[in-house]
């Protein structure tokens, strides 16, 4: 059983530097009385510790703001969490670019790979575990700037032999 307390935006960072994990966010836009024709934003914020659930309500801006950036991460151990993005709009721009005709992308780049007409001159998955295993991960390491470099520096092979099969 979950419980409701009134919070501003300190108590919920507080709280996420304490072990609490945001876990769910609904935020809602309701008449401002004092402003005709504004609205003001409520936001209830669900967090929880293992053992512990908690919503934290506020009709606060600042707290309303924050929880509009949370989004959906996993951490270390893989769970589902909510993160803070510090720039939403390019968060939706890559999430956009990585999933239009992702079945078309993926399957083009195994088809690229396995024709053995290039090689990775890095370890993909090493390079993956890193990225997950980082908690910044807006490093300059992982911007889309970043990787496409890696992609362009593929070493181009020849290709193999029709009768040999399988990845580089």
């Amino acid at each position: 059983m979950s419980v409701t307390i009134p919070a501003d935006l300190s108590k919920l960072r507080t709280m996420l530097s304490r072990g609490f994990r945001a876990t769910g966010v609904e935020v809602t836009f309701n008449p401002d009385p004092a402003n005709p024709g504004a609205v003001r934003p409520h936001a209830v914020v669900s967090v929880e510790n293992g053992k512990d659930v908690m919503k934290l309500e506020s009709a606060d801006f600042d707290f309303s703001m924050y929880s509009l950036s949370l989004h959906a991460a996993r951490d270390q151990a893989g769970t589902r969490q909510l993160r803070p993005i510090a720039n939403s709009n390019r968060y939706w721009e890559e999430m956009e670019q990585l999933c239009r005709d992702a079945d078309g992308k993926r399957l083009a780049a195994f088809k690229r790979i396995d024709s053995g007409i290039f090689r990775f001159d890095y370890n993909p998955q090493s390079l993956l575990t890193k990225f997950l295993a980082l908690r910044d991960w807006g490093s300059s390491e992982f911007t889309p700037g970043a990787l496409q470099r890696r992609d362009a520096n593929l070493v181009e092979q020849p290709p193999l032999p029709s009768n040999v099969g399988g990845l580089p």
